[in-house]
């Protein structure tokens, strides 16, 4: 079947979706509250998807991974000088700095991805949200936002956002 991953981001437990003004059209823009809410709108649209798919034997396995920090080229819009630093270094500097700031290297991040992406393992199970190889949030963290209520208001307001 086909596998659905969605990149979240822990900044997701700090978001507050404002459904009714998803392009910030009536409200302060704040580039972190955006992210956060992006990244909490990945985890309701893995869960939507799936919820729609039905059981993880369906065509089509959803779920969403935070990758956790990561030494990537996000830094671009925070930190360009940074960002123009690493496009010089090699890949031996890079997991040398990831280590000093306690960040995953690109790899390291990756790997939840890959494993939801290609194993045999992911392949039974959908829409859940996973910060690592085999290791899903607990179901007992609760957030105002991720309940299934709000996962298919979203994909509604979406599908009305896109048509």
């Amino acid at each position: 079947g086909s596998r659905v991953v969605s990149v979240t981001s822990s900044a997701a437990v700090d978001a507050e979706l404002v459904l009714d003004d998803l392009d910030w059209e009536r409200r302060p823009f704040s580039r972190r509250g955006a992210y956060a809410a992006s990244k909490a709108c990945n985890v309701l649209f893995a869960e939507e998807l799936a919820r729609r798919e039905g059981a993880a034997t369906a065509a089509v396995v959803a779920n969403a991974v935070d990758p956790g920090p990561t030494a990537t080229q996000i830094v671009r819009y925070s930190l360009p000088q940074r960002a123009a630093q690493r496009l010089t270094m090699t890949p031996e500097q890079i997991a040398r700095q990831a280590r000093m700031l306690r960040l995953n290297t690109p790899e390291e991040g990756a790997a939840g991805l890959v494993w939801l992406a290609s194993s045999e393992e992911a392949s039974r199970v959908s829409g859940e949200w996973w910060i690592g190889p085999g290791l899903a949030v607990p179901p007992g963290v609760q957030l105002a936002w991720r309940t299934p209520a709000v996962a298919k208001e979203l994909w509604e307001r979406s599908e009305a956002l896109v048509a």
